[in-house]
């Protein structure tokens, strides 16, 4: 994963701190749709949200920000 976007927490509030972001680059897997909202762990167990999904070719880009708890 690339890192180095972010966003904004939901409430969206000027004082509100940025959550990481990150950019996944997977295989499109037959049958398999990822979506807005889904949920990816990686391998250290990190949970993150999907916030934008862009298949290109045989490729998904998943825009993605770190879950806080």
């Amino acid at each position: 994963m690339v890192g180095g976007l972010g966003d904004r927490t939901r409430a969206g509030l000027p004082d509100d701190t940025r959550l990481p972001g990150f950019i996944a680059i997977l295989p499109a897997v037959v049958g398999v749709q990822p979506s807005v909202g889904d949920f990816v762990n990686d391998d250290r167990d990190e949970r993150f949200v999907v916030i934008a999904v862009e298949t290109i070719g045989g490729l998904w880009r998943l825009s993605l920000i770190q879950a806080v708890s």
